[in-house]
């Protein structure tokens, strides 16, 4: 990414609050140092992706190499997306609503 790309998706996320990125630690696609490229772009003065790294060496976290059971590392992340998109969009819906009348 360009400067100019890296500036706009900075202002974007400030705007519309923090993203989230996985990564299974052992990963072999998503390698440490593009999460840490990541950290370095857009982290140095304000989280703006929350970076984790879940137990594992698969690739693809929430489909493919989704272990569907309770406590597993890829659910308890499951759970964590779930959340945040539950409070984005309830925060999201609260502004939307047309203000009362009466």
């Amino acid at each position: 990414m360009s400067p100019d790309d890296i500036q706009e998706i900075r202002g974007a996320i400030d705007k519309k609050g923090a993203m989230h990125a996985y990564r299974f630690a052992g990963d072999k696609l998503c390698t440490p140092t593009k999460f840490e490229s990541l950290n370095t772009a857009f982290n140095d003065d304000a989280e703006r992706i929350k970076l984790t790294h879940v137990e594992g060496s698969k690739h693809s976290l929430l489909t493919v190499h989704f272990i569907d059971e309770a406590g597993s590392p890829t659910s308890e992340a499951l759970g964590e997306v779930i959340t945040y998109f539950g409070d984005r969009l309830s925060k999201r819906s609260a502004t939307d609503a047309p203000a009362p009348t009466g």
